[in-house]
């Protein structure tokens, strides 16, 4: 029989070489920071790092965990983990590209904020929820399918992806929460599914490549500007369900000729239509009773505006400095214009007021002269 040397033995017992996998999961083993239960990857101590493997049976990469990794440029995922956590990936400027398994149900507010070199993510259809401004900033991101399982795309969720030039919205999604999409200046079009029932202020602001928009017939809220700044959107059809236009919905759109405005609507925002300097005619349903301060104010090229019968006031400035509008019919409804009050009067000629409702429309002499008269 061979003797050995205890030291003989101990150098033979770790003499065997290690796999290449479990070189790779002893360097990562190193580098990251487990929960107790090793469930959770709680942080990273090397910030420096560019690249990780998470390993698998962790569940959980918690909040925070990879802030301030700036020279990351990869993370795989394992198909254990179940949930993204609050701004796990804050601020990882060079990540370029993130798989995230089947396994993943939620990805928490602010994942992937500032990730400016993110250029492709897959989400997957396990994903039911997405956070407040999970993929802000993304500047790089080309092209987003959001999976089925979602039904509400919150505020800020893709705000600031410059580059995201189509995104798909599945038909499960009820709800478009402010700001979802602002910024994204490179998107053309965008089809709203028939889910949707309220879209949130500011939700396309500032998409300055947006041509066409559909927006289907179970929306009942478009918040306040919604639209505005959409510089390349050329026209509208709002749908019947529809009740109220928000302040400056679609203030800014200068390309915008025409607009569609359901009966449906009884309230049209402050400033709704300010600024849209190629509309050239609109029709005010029979269901609004006030016309808002600087409604249709700078709309240079507006010909013809239809008040209808049941308007009672028409507010400071709704149309000032609407040049190309020569004419204007006021029904015998208004009492007031610019918090003056008025009677309906045939007589011409008479009355030096000028309501500043209309202060630099083409039509002011007409309304001084041919349709008011000021009550002493």
């Amino acid at each position: 029989m061979r003797k050995f040397t205890v030291r003989q033995f101990i150098r033979n017992l770790f003499s065997g070489k290690r796999s290449s996998q479990s070189t790779e999961i002893s360097r990562t083993t190193k580098e990251i920071i487990l929960s107790k239960d090793q469930k959770t990857l709680t942080g990273i101590r090397n910030k420096e790092v560019t690249e990780i493997v998470i390993p698998d049976g962790v569940t959980e990469i918690g909040y925070r965990a990879f802030v301030g990794c700036s020279s990351l440029t990869s993370v795989v995922i394992p198909n254990s983990v179940t949930k993204i956590g609050n701004q796990t990936f804050v601020g990882c400027s060079s990540l370029t590209s993130v798989v995230i398994p089947n396994s993943v149900t939620e990805i928490g507010k602010y994942a992937f904020d500032g990730c400016s070199s993110l250029a492709s993510v897959v989400i997957p259809n396990s994903v039911t929820k997405i956070g407040e401004n999970a993929f802000l900033g993304c500047s790089n991101l080309t092209s987003v399918v959001i999976p089925d399982g979602v039904t509400e795309i919150r505020d800020y969720a893709f705000g600031g992806c410059s580059s995201l030039t189509s995104v798909v919205i599945p038909n499960g999604v009820t709800e478009i929460g402010n700001y979802a999409f602002e910024g994204c200046t490179s998107l053309t079009s965008v089809v709203i599914p028939d889910g949707v029932t309220e879209i949130g202020g500011n939700a396309f602001s500032g998409c300055t490549s947006l041509t066409s928009v559909v927006i289907p017939n179970g929306v009942t809220k478009i918040g306040d500007k919604v639209f505005s700044g959409c510089t390349s959107l050329t026209s509208v059809v709002i749908p019947n369900g529809v009740t109220k236009i928000g302040d400056k919905v679609f203030s800014g759109c200068t390309s915008l000729t025409s607009v569609v405005i359901p009966n449906s609507v009884t309230e049209i925002g402050y400033r709704a239509f300010g600024g849209c300097t190629s509309l050239t005619s609109v029709v005010i349903p029979n269901g609004v009773t006030v016309i808002r301060g600087k409604t249709f104010e700078n709309c240079t090229s507006l010909t013809s505006v239809v008040i209808p019968d049941g308007v009672t006031a028409i507010q400071d400035a709704a149309f000032l400095n609407c040049g190309s509008l020569k004419s204007v019919f006021i029904p015998n409804s208004v009492i007031t214009i610019d918090d003056e009050k008025f009677i309906y009067s045939e007589i011409l000629g008479y009355d030096r007021h000028i309501s500043f409702a209309f202060v630099g429309a083409g039509c002011e002499a007409q309304v001084r002269l041919h349709y008011w008269h000021l009550i002493e």
